[in-house]
């Protein structure tokens, strides 16, 4: 879907993130989840915190969020990256500029980050930004029995690791013939949090197992 958005509607604006922004906006995402799954707290309720969060970040992101489908946490995450890295930016700007006493913090931001697309096919020169010559639409299977759509999904990781996801992992780690974005995905995140986990001589191999496989089955119900 997002890509026939790119096709009628146009690119986004969105600067590149820096590496530095990807690896907070991670971390971020990863504390939220994780402290309300301490406190079990619903995966909804972590979603929600998160929202708020990048709400508070600047107006501008708080109005794209807010249309964000529920747990869309690809599309939050990025979201989360361009922030960090405008306000990085925006900060350097107004170091710049210390004596310009008429430097508006939000001015980076809304250069960069203006929300409008461009390139597409549903605008004409003389129409307006939001009219569009094409009638798109999505429709969603939603399953019956969620718990049953649980199942399978849980179902579909757990052949994933029997069929050598693990394996394949450490093979294109140590030939280091694994892409950088990979290392994001799920599945591949997750084995490899496990493979670089701290050992400290006390470590219940089928306890952590457990835990890993548990991680990577909620982060593909989560997408």
């Amino acid at each position: 879907m997002m890509y026939i958005q790119w096709l009628v509607h146009g690119r986004p604006d969105a600067i590149q993130p820096t590496q530095d922004a990807i690896e907070k906006s991670q971390q971020m995402i990863d504390k939220i989840q994780k402290d309300n799954s301490e406190k079990d707290n619903s995966d909804e309720k972590a979603w929600d915190e998160a929202v708020e969060y990048v709400s508070s970040l600047d107006p501008i992101f708080r109005d794209r969020v807010t249309k964000f489908a529920k747990n869309d946490w690809y599309r939050l995450r990025r979201t989360m990256e361009i922030a960090f890295t405008t306000m990085t930016l925006e900060s350097n700007t107004n170091n710049t500029n210390n004596d310009d006493k008429t430097t508006n913090s939000n001015t980076t931001t809304t250069s960069l980050f203006s929300g409008i697309r461009e390139g597409g096919l549903s605008v004409d020169d003389d129409d307006d930004l939001n009219s569009s010559n094409y009638d798109v639409r999505c429709f969603f299977l939603c399953p019956s029995d969620r718990m049953k759509h649980t199942s399978v999904l849980d179902k579909r990781c757990e052949e994933m690791l029997s069929r050598g996801l693990i394996q394949e992992t450490t093979e294109l780690v140590l030939t280091e013939q694994l892409p950088d974005m990979a290392t994001k995905a799920i599945g591949y995140r997750q084995v490899l949090e496990y493979l670089n986990r701290e050992q400290n001589g006390k470590d219940d191999g089928i306890e952590v197992l457990d835990q890993f496989i548990n991680n990577f089955t909620t982060a593909t119900r989560r997408y």
